[in-house]
């Protein structure tokens, strides 16, 4: 009995997180998610923060803010309309609010992002993967021919916390080409090592791009590969990149020991069909590339 009461509260706040996700853009009422998990307003948001540890307002909250970073850190919008996009009545109280999550002025924050305090996912995007995570079949993955593909790859050598910072510098320079923008140009991550099976030191991981033409030297670090045609299994993930990671995790630890394949000696790839936050985290399109024998 107790066991199906926890299921079904868990099935309940899975729908208030999914609703959250979907309208995060827009202003969201307490009434509105009291309706939602099908709890009596005056008791919902005591609920909501015995059973995930914070409040509604303040997993909201985050959710924006993680997201307003994101924007500082890529993209060019104004610090006045990423405020406003996060529902702030004013940019210093987005500023007061931002600054007391990550520890520095949204101005100091896009102008020397500190990759490696930023990796550690905020609490609220913390308690949403615990929640809202993909399941996958055996059914979702396909055999296909990954056909040869001209790159533009920039590697990643060593802390995994600073991966985002060899991917804004990857973007920069992208910008720079005019026509390689991922509307035209497919993007690819290049999935070397696990981080949590080797050092920091040994960990890589690309970030690359379609090319159809041959890039000219350059002082970011960018330079011509090739991903070779070669027999994948494929499975696509729409979601987060936790989601992401958790279709990995059963390629490897499901599909493949049933699957009577052997994978090839070359590395995991994604390719990035949308990505965030030109689309919502939980909007996000991921084909994710096991090359085999």
């Amino acid at each position: 009995m107790l066991i199906s009461r926890q299921r079904q509260y868990t099935k309940r706040f899975k729908r208030v997180l999914k609703f959250i996700d979907e309208h995060l853009d827009e202003s969201i009422d307490l009434n509105q998610l009291a309706k939602v998990a099908n709890f009596s307003k005056c008791h919902f948001q005591r609920q909501f923060s015995e059973y995930l540890g914070m409040s509604a307002f303040h997993y909201i909250g985050q959710l924006r803010l993680q997201r307003s970073a994101y924007e500082l850190a890529f993209r060019q919008h104004t610090i006045c309309d990423i405020a406003f996009n996060s529902h702030f009545q004013s940019q210093e109280a987005f500023s007061r609010a931002f600054k007391k999550c990550f520890g520095q002025s949204p101005l100091k924050f896009r102008r020397a992002t500190p990759w490696q305090t930023w990796h550690l996912a905020s609490s609220a995007i913390q308690i949403r993967n615990r929640f809202m995570h993909a399941t996958f079949t055996l059914d979702h993955v396909e055999i296909t021919q990954f056909p040869s593909t001209d790159i533009a790859l920039l590697a990643h050598h060593g802390n995994p916390a600073l991966v985002m910072k060899t991917v804004s510098q990857f973007i920069q320079w992208r910008k720079v080409q005019g026509n390689l923008s991922p509307s035209v140009s497919d993007t690819f991550n290049i999935l070397h090592h696990d981080p949590q099976t080797v050092t920091s030191s040994e960990y890589r991981f690309d970030v690359a791009c379609a090319v159809t033409h041959p890039i000219t030297d350059n002082d970011v670090g960018v330079v011509n590969d090739k991903i070779m045609s070669c027999r994948c299994a494929m499975i696509r993930c729409v979601g987060s990149n936790e989601d992401m990671n958790q279709a990995i995790q059963f390629l490897y630890g499901h599909w493949l020991p049933q699957s009577n394949e052997a994978c090839l000696e070359r590395p995991l790839f994604v390719k990035r069909v949308f990505m965030y936050p030109e689309v919502a985290m939980h909007e996000q399109e991921f084909e994710i590339y096991l090359p085999l024998v």
